[in-house]
């Protein structure tokens, strides 16, 4: 059940605290860089330090971006794994059995309960995830 849910999904990561964090501080030091002068006297010497403020804005900006990144994709992709199931209980539950075949029946009795017991074991773990996300 959860490898359905969660194929292709990161589940070894840090909390979305420590993401946000993370994207607080990347963002307070561009910033920083932001507002450094970009041409510096040095006694006799003028340095125009553009070129290597733009460099680091960009360097701190695909930080950012790979952080943001990942949450979107990992959340999009355990979304779609979602639909996935969704249409898969929904199909499932969906076929009524004859009552001529017993066998038949019972396994796909079985069927529609294992995908009842998979939807109440993700749940709970995909509300707590997803809705902090939005």
């Amino acid at each position: 059940m959860a490898d359905r849910i969660l194929g292709g999904v990161s589940t070894k990561k840090p909390t979305l605290e420590h993401f946000d964090e993370r994207i607080t501080f990347l963002n307070s030091i561009k910033n920083d860089i932001a507002g450094m002068k970009t041409v510096i006297d040095i006694g006799w010497l003028r340095v125009h330090a553009t070129p290597l403020i733009k460099e680091l804005q960009n360097t701190v900006t695909q930080w950012i971006d790979r952080y943001t990144s990942f949450l979107m994709d990992n959340t999009v992709t355990e979304i779609n794994n979602i639909q996935n199931f969704i249409e898969e209980v929904s199909t499932g539950i969906k076929v009524i059995p004859d009552a001529a075949e017993s066998k038949r029946e019972k396994e796909l009795l079985m069927k529609v309960m294992e995908h009842v017991r998979d939807v109440k074991m993700i749940r709970d773990r995909t509300f707590n995830e997803i809705e902090p996300m939005k």
